[in-house]
């Protein structure tokens, strides 16, 4: 719960997910916590840790999708050969390849007469 008012107008926004009319809007969801209170703070961690500093997520998001657009292209069809051979390689083993005829030998009164 905030320790401060809200109108009904925030309900929606700050309640999402929770379906209870008479719900006061001053109390939120966990999600809706978390996002105030990081983009919220973004300011006040600016102010006290300085611009360029390791608490700014969006920063690093920035730097990780920057650092991918900078990487050599992948060659699609070197990746797709690849697959393809190893899946040329793999002899798959069946588990139950004739359970039919075991669980019938082993039970008397499934043989045929």
């Amino acid at each position: 719960k905030v320790p401060f008012p809200l109108t009904y107008r925030f309900k929606p926004m700050l309640q999402r997910g929770v379906e209870l009319a008479t719900l006061d809007a001053s109390w939120l969801s966990s999600v809706s916590w978390y996002a105030i209170n990081i983009f919220g703070q973004r300011g006040v961690n600016n102010l006290l840790l300085g611009e360029n500093n390791a608490a700014d997520q969006t920063k690093m998001m920035q730097d990780q999708m920057n650092m991918a657009a900078v990487s050599m292209p992948q060659d699609s069809s070197k990746a797709f050969k690849a697959e393809r051979e190893g899946l040329l390689v793999v002899d798959h083993q069946w588990a139950f390849k004739n359970i039919e005829n075991d669980v019938i030998s082993q039970r008397p009164y499934f043989r045929s007469r």
